[in-house]
């Protein structure tokens, strides 16, 4: 009976597209990308991934006007409860200071002291988990390194993904990348609760995908 239940929960689906939201200009988030696609490419369901700013793609997610979530971490779920995680997590997500030069090494959260914090607007991996401090948040890398190197903030927390996105476009030559992380996050991908009976069919088909991938620790 559930087998056949799901069989029309897929025949449903594949009628129309499924919706999912993703973190706006978050190159970290490509290796999950891929798996989630492959994913949903397996279980024939039409599906289309739109970006919007981070907090609002979990915010369209949760209400039920998406479908889901592309990728997010654990702590998601204690704040948008409509959103189930798929398992296995996809990849983690390691998160590095950047500060000006001559600033002793950063290897912990409690290596932070009292510095001002800045990092991307909506980036949860940074919002749910530093969480007993003032954040000032840019809309992107680039205006952060600015704000860094004006003074007005003393430490930018960013995914390595991100930072090496700003080293290509030569972007960190004057500040200093802190050559250890000070933390990871595991990422899931998250659908809304009104497709839970698609759980067990994702959670097989991103575990396949994941196969013989490389380079999901970002």
């Amino acid at each position: 009976m559930a087998a056949l239940v799901c069989c029309f929960c897929f025949d449903a689906i594949a009628k129309d597209t499924f919706v999912l939201a993703r973190h706006k200009n978050s190159p970290s988030l490509d290796p999950c990308y891929e798996v989630v696609t492959q994913a949903y490419r397996a279980l024939r369901i039409n599906l289309r991934v739109n970006e919007y700013p981070g907090r609002r793609s979990l915010q369209l997610a949760n209400s039920g006007k998406v479908d889901g979530d592309l990728c997010r971490i654990t702590q998601v779920a204690e704040s948008y409860q409509n959103l189930l995680p798929v398992t296995p997590f996809i990849m983690s997500m390691s998160i590095v200071a950047i500060t000006r030069k001559g600033v002793a090494d950063i290897n912990s959260l409690v290596d932070l002291g009292g510095r001002s914090v800045g990092s991307e607007r909506g980036m949860q991996a940074v919002e749910l988990v530093v969480r007993d401090r003032k954040i000032h948040y840019e809309n992107d890398g680039i205006d952060l390194i600015r704000l860094l190197d004006t003074g007005f903030i003393d430490v930018v927390l960013l995914t390595k993904g991100d930072i090496e996105l700003l080293k290509n476009k030569g972007l960190l030559a004057q500040v200093k990348v802190h050559p250890k992380w000070l933390y990871q996050v595991k990422m899931f991908h998250y659908i809304h609760k009104k497709h839970r009976l698609l759980i067990p069919a994702l959670s097989q088909q991103i575990t396949k995908a994941m196969k013989g991938m490389q380079g999901l620790n970002r």
